[in-house]
């Protein structure tokens, strides 16, 4: 289980917005969490779910892209890096906003650069 019922209908629904927005991205995010899944079992068994919904969200930033950098395939920009690099930041607080548990808010946040 994800949490309690408000952060699973929450998670979902972010989701199913970024599999909307962007299926590659989605996609992506759903294997990581699957693996992370997997391991949270092996360490934090009781959190596992949490671990899961902290990496099927960790990208959920990028929904706020352009399509030129997030489906693009030619070189980017400084600039486009920067607005990359901001997703992070961005989905932190998306998530934070909407006051999910700490464990996901750890997990969206853990690509911030330094």
């Amino acid at each position: 289980m994800i949490g309690d019922e408000k952060t699973l209908i929450v998670v979902q629904a972010l989701y199913r917005c970024l599999q909307v927005r962007d299926p590659v991205t989605a996609a992506h995010s759903l294997h990581m969490a699957e693996l992370t899944y997997r391991l949270a079992e092996e360490f934090d068994q009781s959190n596992a779910g949490l671990y899961f919904a902290g990496a099927l969200t960790h990208d959920i930033g990028k929904m706020g892209m352009t399509d030129r950098i997030l489906k693009g395939s030619g070189k980017l920009t400084s600039n486009d890096r920067i607005h990359l690099l901001n997703h992070v930041s961005d989905g932190y607080r998306l998530l934070n906003s909407l006051e999910m548990p700490q464990i996901i808010l750890d997990i969206v946040s853990s690509k911030i650069p330094s």
